[in-house]
């Protein structure tokens, strides 16, 4: 189904030629659900806050709007890839740059006493790898959500699986809270033994602990926005200007 087809989004009833001819009626009814044709227009879809002003203030309203309210959220976002992508880069970006501070923490307090460098350097190395492992995890969503959509009729393109998943990319940032809360109740216990890198300390149990438990807590955060918003936008109509010519 081509993306500039105009459908209720809804149910997905096909309304391009009942739009022209209903065009004076603004309450003119989906004949399928009865949803409003006009609540199916893609001007109505304003765009959030990161979609229509990058940058540091947009990103804060966009995610605070997406955690207050995040079944209603969804009726103002636009189906676009370039501003979804953009808003998982910098969110996956800022929860991994919080897990490796959390990391780098852990390895510099005082009963720890491993030095300020390598619990920079450790951070680092953290961080990054958190980057890119959330980034890798959203193009799998990707993939994901194209797949089931065509195994059930729905028209999610890539802009607007991008969408879904740059607005729900949040959902991550329980990750680096949960490892700091287990560092405060935990680390101590944890990170007793000097650091070993060839098994001499509990290293099994800091990785279960510190990556695996925030992991998996982040995942579930960012899978609950997900299927919802994808939910929600599983009929999206597309900006206009984007197939004008």
């Amino acid at each position: 189904m081509a993306p500039s087809t105009i459908l209720c989004e809804r149910c997905g009833y096909d309304l391009t030629d009942l739009e022209h001819r209903l065009a004076g009626d603004a309450a003119s009814p989906c004949p399928e659900c009865g949803k409003p044709i006009a609540e199916s227009l893609p001007e109505r879809r304003e765009g959030s806050a990161w979609q229509r002003g990058r940058s540091i203030g947009p990103w804060m309203a966009t995610h605070a709007r997406t955690l207050r309210g995040p079944r209603s959220r969804w009726a103002e976002v636009r189906a676009e890839r370039g501003t979804g992508v953009a808003l998982a880069l910098a969110t996956c970006g800022v929860v991994g740059a919080a897990w490796g501070a959390v990391v780098a923490m852990s390895h510099t307090v005082p009963y720890r006493a491993r030095g300020l460098e390598a619990g920079i350097g450790v951070g680092l190395l953290a961080a990054a790898a958190a980057w890119a492992v959330l980034l890798a995890l959203c193009g799998i969503e990707r993939a994901g959500l194209l797949f089931y959509a065509r195994r059930h009729g729905w028209r999610t393109t890539p802009a607007v699986a991008w969408s879904v998943i740059g607005h729900a990319s949040i959902g991550w940032a329980s990750a680096p809270i949960i490892a700091a809360a287990i560092d405060s109740l935990a680390g101590e216990y944890i990170n007793a033994a000097p650091i070993s890198w060839t098994g001499q300390r509990m290293w099994e149990s800091w990785v279960l602990l510190f990556v695996m438990g925030p992991l998996i807590a982040g995942m579930l955060g960012f899978e609950t926005l997900v299927y919802i918003g994808w939910r929600a936008m599983r009929y999206a109509n597309h900006p206009r200007a984007a197939y004008s010519g």
